[in-house]
């Protein structure tokens, strides 16, 4: 076996056309031990409960839309194999999602789709990102694209941009609120802001993850909210943590203020 230029899987033997390579239509990646990794048709075109679907097509409609930038669709496989996208918004997408909510934006982005596509066609699961994950060469990473179904906090955590550890019981993270973040659904509509309850879980996430804070946090001290966070936003949270008093503070901060700050006793 060999990999053309576009990845795609070739196959020649003595038994099939000689000493002539034969192309499959599969994409495939190689591995130095001599194995192989089939990625998926080069084609794209796929079957949704019987549907034949052409995934270039549908990203071509998708980027077409004003809402949308950029557009990468897959299919997740399980018992009911489920067709999902993942979307790079414009700013008129991103308005409309901070503005209306992502149930909103998915119907609106559905409805669209449907001028093109049959129903059970339609993409059933969305991610919103601020870009497609690339290698070196520019290539949309397909196995990245899969984690962010596979992980069921995607949608409930911030977008890390930055991490620095200043010493060992403290840790600075520049964080990003996704404009689709779960927790935003109902709080409040026409205005979401984030919750400070999730602010919290936020600190004890990063806390004990990060610095060892235990899972267990029996007490919560000089909790205070000063500032709404809003999604799409840019927020500093610094933790420090004492392990001999098993308590972490945390702060949140704009470029501007404090928003929130707090100590979580373990």
């Amino acid at each position: 076996i060999a990999a053309a230029d576009d990845d795609g899987l070739l196959v020649r033997s003595t038994q099939a056309d000689g000493d002539n390579w034969l192309a499959m239509g599969d994409a495939v990646e190689l591995f130095d031990n001599g194995t192989f990794a089939l990625k998926g048709r080069i084609d794209r075109i796929v079957k949704v409960e019987e549907q034949r679907v052409s995934l270039d097509a549908m990203e071509a409609r998708l980027r077409a839309l004003p809402e949308i930038n950029e557009a990468r669709t897959l299919l997740i496989p399980g018992e009911r194999d489920t067709l999902a996208a993942v979307v790079v918004l414009s700013q008129d997408g991103s308005n409309r999602l901070v503005n209306t909510g992502k149930l909103h934006l998915t119907n609106v982005l559905r409805t669209a789709l449907r001028e093109h596509f049959e129903r059970v066609a339609m993409p059933r699961r969305w991610r919103f990102v601020p870009k497609l994950p690339t290698n070196e060469q520019g290539k949309v990473l397909h196995a990245e694209l899969m984690k962010m179904f596979d992980n069921p906090t995607a949608t409930r955590l911030p977008t890390v941009e930055k991490s620095e550890r200043t010493d060992a019981t403290t840790v600075e993270l520049t964080l990003i609120v996704p404009p689709d973040l779960a927790y935003l659904e109902g709080h409040f509509p026409g205005e979401p802001i984030l919750p400070g309850v999730v602010q919290i879980l936020w600190a004890h996430h990063f806390g004990q993850t990060l610095l060892g804070l235990p899972a267990n946090v029996t007490q919560m001290k000089k909790v205070k909210f000063k500032r709404l966070i809003r999604p799409g936003e840019r927020i500093h949270l610094r933790l420090a943590y004492s392990e001999a008093k098993r308590q972490m503070s945390f702060r949140y901060q704009s470029s501007l203020n404090e928003c929130s700050s707090g100590v979580l006793q373990g």
